[in-house]
């Protein structure tokens, strides 16, 4: 046995890092069960977004595509329309939200 100085921090070290792969692991684990719950949510608020959009457009395109359809090209105007209606619904909602205000 080698005469050093005694040392609290050595002594403890086992009795800390004991569990600390479960708590890891649980920690891990809750984080994952949180960030599946956010996706979840996320995926059905967007479902939500995209059949709002798609209700709106098959009202409303007609008279978006009469309004705008001169300067952009029609084909061109409906097809971002409903390409915007699936991977960005908020956008074609707010122009059919402005085109009711403003009817």
């Amino acid at each position: 046995m080698q005469n050093r100085p005694f040392d609290h921090g050595e002594l403890n070290v086992p009795n800390r890092l004991r569990h600390l792969d479960r708590d890891l692991e649980r920690h891990r684990r809750e984080l994952e069960r949180q960030e599946r719950a956010e996706r979840k949510r996320r995926t059905e608020e967007m479902k939500a977004l995209r059949e709002k959009a798609k209700v709106l457009l098959a009202e409303w395109e007609p008279r978006i595509l009469e309004r705008y359809g001169p300067k952009h090209g029609k084909r061109a105007l409906s097809k971002m329309l409903r390409s915007d209606a699936y991977f960005n619904p908020e956008v074609p909602i707010r122009l059919c939200e402005r085109m009711a205000r403003e009817a």
